[in-house]
C-alpha cells in the first residue's frame, strides 16, 4: 500500500496510515512488532529503491518511513504497556479476591473447630467434675450418717480417683499439645530396647483390657531391637493407640500388637476388631481436635487431642504414623521408627514397664475407660 501510494501520489501517507493503525490496534509485545517493523522497513525500501528515480525523494523517503516505524513502535510499546497493567492490576485483584476468600473461609473453619473444641473440652472437664463432686456429696452425706457403709466409701473414693486421672489426662494432653506448638517440647532420645519396651507395655495393660472382654495378643518378628527412642513418650504412644482399641472395640473382639522390620524403619502395628473408622476419617482423625462422632451423646468420650499428641510424639522421633480401617470391622494403626543409634558408651536396656510411676501412667491413658 506505501508502495501504490508513493507510485500514484508520490507521498506515503498510506504506509504512515497503515502503521499507526496496526501499532493502535493491535496489542502485540514490543519484541514482535519491532519485527514486523523492521521486515516491514525492509520491503518497503527495496519497493522505493525499484520506484524512486531521484536520490533526494529516494533518501527523504527512506528517513520518513523509519521515523513512522520508530513512531509506532514507541505507540506499540505503549500501547501493550497500558494493557498489560491493566490486565495484571486485574488478576493480581481477582488473586487478592481468591486469597481473601481462601482466608475468610479457613478462618470460619478455624472458628467452628475452636467453638467445637471449647464445647467439647467443656463438656469433657464438666463430666468428670460433676462425678467427683457427686462422690465427695455422698461421702459426706455417709459421713454425717451413724451407718457408714465402708464398701460404699471406697467405691466413691474409687470413682474420685479414676475421674481425677481423666482430668490429669486431659489436662496433660493440652499442656503437652501447647508446648509442641512453641517448640518447647523436647523428647529424650537413648538408645532402648523398644521390643521389650512395647511387650512390657502390652503385658501390663493385658489385665485390663481382658476385663473388657478384649483379648490381647503380643507378636513379634526380632527378640531384640535397640533403636534411638524416648522411652517415656514411646510408651504414651502406646497406651494412648490401646486405650483407643479398648474404648472403640467391641465384646469378645481381639487386639493384635505386632513389631517387624520393614526397609530403614522398625514398625509397630496395633490392630482391632472395633468399631473401625470410616474411609473419609482416616485422613483427618490425627487432626487436632477432630473425632468420628463430635455429637455430645457419643458413645464413647474423648477431647480430640490424644492421637493428634500421638503423632507430634512419633514425628518428633523422625517417624510417622498412618491407620488402616474399614468401618465396622476394625482398624490398624502402624507406627514407623526410623532404626537408628545415637552415640552412646552405654545402652540402656528397657526396664521392667511394673513400676508406680508407669502404673499411674496406665490408670491416666485408660482413664476414659475404667469408671
Amino acid at each position: 500500500m506505501g508502495i501504490n501510494s508513493m507510485y500514484i501520489t508520490g507521498g506515503i501517507s498510506a504506509y504512515i496510515i497503515c502503521m499507526f493503525s496496526f501499532a493502535t490496534c493491535f496489542l502485540i509485545s514490543p519484541l514482535k512488532t519491532f519485527f514486523i517493523y523492521l521486515v516491514s522497513l525492509v520491503f518497503f525500501i527495496y519497493g522505493l529503491i525499484l520506484n524512486v528515480d531521484t536520490l533526494q525523494v529516494l533518501y527523504s523517503t527512506m528517513v520518513n518511513g523509519l521515523i513512522t516505524v520508530i513512531l509506532a513502535q514507541i505507540i506499540s510499546s505503549l500501547n501493550y504497556a497500558s494493557f498489560c497493567k491493566d490486565f495484571l492490576n486485574k488478576k493480581r485483584i481477582l488473586e487478592s479476591k481468591q486469597m481473601l476468600e481462601t482466608v475468610n473461609a479457613k478462618l470460619q473453619e478455624y472458628e467452628k473447630t475452636r467453638t467445637d473444641f471449647f464445647v467439647n473440652i467443656s463438656h469433657e472437664l464438666r463430666t468428670p467434675l460433676n462425678v467427683i463432686y457427686s462422690a465427695e456429696q455422698m461421702i459426706d452425706n455417709s459421713m454425717k450418717s451413724s451407718n457408714l457403709d465402708r464398701n460404699q466409701i471406697n467405691k466413691y473414693f474409687k470413682m474420685i480417683k479414676q475421674n481425677t486421672y481423666r482430668l490429669l489426662r486431659l489436662i496433660n494432653n493440652l499442656i503437652d499439645i501447647t508446648k509442641i506448638d512453641a517448640a518447647s517440647f523436647k523428647i529424650k532420645l537413648i538408645n532402648y530396647d523398644i521390643v521389650k519396651t512395647v511387650e512390657d507395655i502390652s503385658i501390663s495393660v493385658a489385665e485390663f483390657i481382658e476385663h473388657n472382654g478384649i483379648t490381647l495378643t503380643f507378636d513379634t518378628e526380632i527378640e531384640e531391637k535397640i533403636i534411638a527412642c524416648d522411652p517415656d513418650s514411646i510408651e504414651r504412644i502406646i497406651l494412648n493407640l490401646l486405650a483407643n482399641a479398648v474404648k472403640y472395640g467391641k465384646e469378645s473382639g481381639s487386639i493384635f500388637v505386632d513389631i517387624f522390620l520393614e526397609e530403614n524403619y522398625v514398625c509397630i502395628s496395633i490392630k482391632d476388631t472395633g468399631i473401625g473408622i470410616p474411609e473419609d476419617m482416616c485422613d483427618l482423625i490425627f487432626d487436632r481436635f477432630t473425632q468420628v462422632d463430635t455429637s455430645l451423646k457419643r458413645t464413647n468420650e474423648g477431647s480430640g487431642i490424644g492421637l493428634a499428641l500421638v503423632r507430634s510424639l512419633v514425628e518428633m522421633h523422625g517417624g510417622n504414623i498412618s491407620v488402616k480401617s474399614k468401618f465396622g470391622e476394625g482398624s490398624e494403626f502402624i507406627i514407623r521408627l526410623p532404626d537408628l543409634r545415637i552415640p552412646e558408651n552405654n545402652e540402656k536396656i528397657s526396664a521392667s514397664i511394673l513400676d508406680e510411676k508407669n502404673i499411674n501412667r496406665i490408670n491416666i491413658e485408660f482413664s476414659d475407660i475404667y469408671l
